[in-house]
């Protein structure tokens, strides 16, 4: 079984190819399970896997790179769309013209852009403040 940085380094071996549509959308589930992944690391029994604050400084460090990469993700999906409709490779499931489903997801998609930025920039201000605090050491008995 692969650990979570070595499918990391996988995929950045990975960063030029081949690409396919499969390899795109399992990597986007690939996304939302690592995320999964985390909420279950950081959920109700975190006291026992979360140890350091230096793990919140670095999680929301990497939450923050991610998200930063979001935009550019966003603006070539829209590319995309935007060129297959202007080719006239789009159609609709009833007949109609293409163009209105895919102006509302394009309008989403920069949304979603600008809502990633943010993200981004915010998540980097928790790293921000974070990067002094430390843990105490447990005294014997485990009191604080």
């Amino acid at each position: 079984m692969m650990t979570p940085d070595q499918l990391a380094a996988e995929l950045a071996r990975r960063l030029d190819g081949p690409h396919s549509d499969e390899h795109t959308t399992g990597t986007a589930h690939l996304a939302a399970e690592a995320v999964r992944f985390l909420n279950y690391a950081t959920g109700a029994r975190a006291p026992a896997w979360l140890n350091y604050p230096s793990t919140v400084y670095t999680v929301t460090a990497d939450l923050s790179l991610a998200a930063g990469r979001m935009p550019q993700l966003f603006r070539q999906l829209t590319r995309w769309l935007e060129a297959e409709l202007a080719a006239g490779h789009l159609g609709v499931d009833d007949g109609s013209d293409p163009a209105e489903p895919v102006r509302e997801a394009t309008a989403g998609l920069a949304e979603a852009a600008d809502l990633a930025g943010q993200l981004s920039r915010v998540l980097a201000g928790v790293q921000s403040a974070l990067g002094s605090v430390h843990g105490r050491p447990m005294l014997e008995g485990g009191a604080w």
